[in-house]
């Protein structure tokens, strides 16, 4: 968005993950010369306001705006978390109109089309020559809708051939302001787990780790503070498929599992599937039909673990859960080669 350049001084604090990563384009402290376009690019209606002892950066009611951050070099198939704290002034909020909360569950474009459209970030990936990597899905759990001033995150991985990253924010309501503040980039380094989110305990409203879900929704655990179970209300068109996660033919992994049927459902069973695919990419000629296996559930929970090697050819691979209410499904690196053939333990 073409517009004036602002003077007003942005004392957001943005914290860099490491100089090489991001090659100096975020700084460790706020920029003292004011200048706004050091860190988005030009945008003439939005502001910096003070609420409370914090510095907010305004997209302000009246139209569709949209700030970016200028791209910042990224490295291909790394994890990183984006955060930041956000709320909305006016009168499309969740506080206001409940109902809004089921727009949460849809993908960019349905938000508008079925409801309000309501403010929402964005994460872009680029490769050398400047063009958006397609990623083959929408997010849906990146929306703004409250009123209160709360945290929001997403941890998310780059995909191959990424050269840099831009974070966007855009409010296309005309009525309401929101309010942005706090926001970070980080590296996440030596995870646990080679999927994201393993256990559901990033927030009721995180589902980082899966980018596509059919009629299911996170749930708060009653014997386990701040976790959560993934559960479905459906026995048929539900599930949630992972993120991508690169390997290497011949390397051994362990999934660790424990889900048992939806005690919301009176039949039927709960599913675990592992797919490999050839290439990063969720059509179905890229789909091996390679399975380490299928776990499966009823009423009764179950927990177990089950060690695999890679097969040949195969370079990423991916969770499919439906029918379930999971409590945690990880996905964890044994080795590097072939030691060992696939066994139940």
């Amino acid at each position: 968005m073409k517009g004036k350049r602002m003077k007003s001084v942005l004392v957001i604090m943005f914290i860099a993950v490491t100089s090489t990563t991001f090659a100096g384009d975020w700084k460790n402290d706020a920029p003292a010369s004011g200048n706004y376009d050091e860190y988005f690019s030009p945008c003439s209606n939005a502001t910096i306001t003070e609420n409370g002892g914090k510095k907010f950066l305004v997209l302000p009611s009246g139209g569709a705006l949209v700030v970016k951050t200028h791209q910042m070099k990224a490295n291909p198939l790394t994890r990183y978390r984006l955060s930041f704290e956000a709320y909305v002034d006016g009168p499309h909020v969740v506080e206001a109109v409940p109902m809004y909360h089921q727009l949460f569950f849809e993908t960019s474009r349905n938000k508008g089309a079925k409801g309000q459209a309501l403010p929402l970030w964005s994460i872009v990936f680029r490769d050398k020559e400047g063009k958006p990597i397609p990623v083959g899905y929408d997010p849906f759990f990146n929306t703004i809708m409250s009123k209160t001033l709360r945290p929001y995150s997403e941890e998310f991985r780059t995909p191959p051939n990424t050269e840099t990253l831009e974070i966007s924010f855009f409010n296309p309501n005309k009525e309401d302001s929101l309010f942005i503040t706090a926001l970070k980039i980080t590296e996440v380094k030596s995870p646990e787990t080679a999927n994201i989110n393993p256990d559901f305990s990033l927030g009721a409203d995180n589902y980082s780790g899966i980018n596509i879900l059919a009629h299911g929704k996170l749930v708060p655990d009653p014997e386990r503070p701040d976790k959560y179970f993934l559960d479905f209300t459906q026995s048929k068109g539900c599930g949630a498929r992972g993120d991508f996660i690169p390997v290497t033919p011949g390397e051994t992994y362990r999934v660790e599992y424990k889900f048992s049927r939806s005690p919301k459902l009176d039949e039927g069973i709960a599913r675990l599937i592992i797919f490999f695919y050839n290439s990063f990419s969720q059509r179905a000629d890229c789909q091996s039909g390679e399975l380490s296996r299928i776990f499966t559930a009823g009423k009764q929970m179950v927990q177990g673990e089950y060690s695999f090697v890679v097969p040949q050819e195969m370079h990423f691979m991916r969770t499919y859960m439906e029918c379930g209410r999971f409590e945690y499904v990880r996905i964890i690196k044994e080795s590097n080669t072939e030691e060992k053939t696939d066994t139940q333990k």
